[in-house]
């Protein structure tokens, strides 16, 4: 049995971990915030720059009353509403740099791995934890070339394990390899609706 989805937690953009809201075997939903990492320095760059596009937005309306009297030229005109938008881009890319501090669930499921503390300074592309989502489980097995074209996706099957004697699993085909190995062996992927208590790594 393998996990339904397994997702590693990476961090998105550097910096200093200040807290961790996540233990092993918590169960995560995605998008949910896992890790928070030190904002203020990009905090206080988008206060700054939020300044200076309060200014430019009043540039902008004074200039062009100003170019109504021909009081000032159009190129004067047009650099300040280059500067206008040019900062408010800028302040874009902080929003956008300040939600990627926060690193979030990538998939729903159990923390299974943990790597990281508060206090920390992790790099992009760092892996903190690892999230297994087993709500649901799946088989892989090959399936021989004489078998393979009796199958269908969708196909109910029943699937056991040596652990749950005398119980039964339910589970579907979710995939069929269009292409076999050279064995002449077709990769077929088995979905189990509900776990019912079993782990993944169980042979069934």
């Amino acid at each position: 049995l393998i996990p339904f989805r397994e997702a590693a937690i990476t961090a998105t953009t550097p910096g200093k971990v200040t807290r961790v809201h996540f233990g092993l075997g918590s169960a995560v939903r995605e998008g949910q915030t896992l890790i928070e990492l030190d904002n203020r320095l990009k905090e206080l760059a988008l206060q700054q720059t939020q300044l200076t596009i309060d200014k430019l937005k009043k540039d902008v309306t004074r200039y062009s009353t100003l170019l109504e009297g021909n009081a000032t030229t159009e190129i004067q005109v047009n650099e300040v509403r280059y500067n206008y938008e040019n900062a408010l881009n800028q302040a874009e890319q902080i929003r956008k740099q300040i939600q990627d501090a926060n690193v979030k669930a990538p998939i729903s499921g159990q923390i299974v791995q943990k790597t990281v503390e508060p206090g920390v300074y992790v790099t992009t592309g760092a892996t903190l934890g690892r999230v297994l989502d087993v709500s649901r489980l799946k088989v892989n097995v090959l399936v021989n070339e004489s078998d393979v074209y009796s199958l269908r996706v969708g196909q109910p099957v029943t699937v056991r394990a040596d652990v749950f004697p005398g119980r039964t699993f339910s589970g579907r085909v979710s995939y069929i390899a269009p292409q076999g190995t050279e064995e002449h062996n077709y990769p077929v992927e088995i979905t189990i609706g509900s776990a019912g208590g079993l782990k993944a790594g169980t042979f069934v």
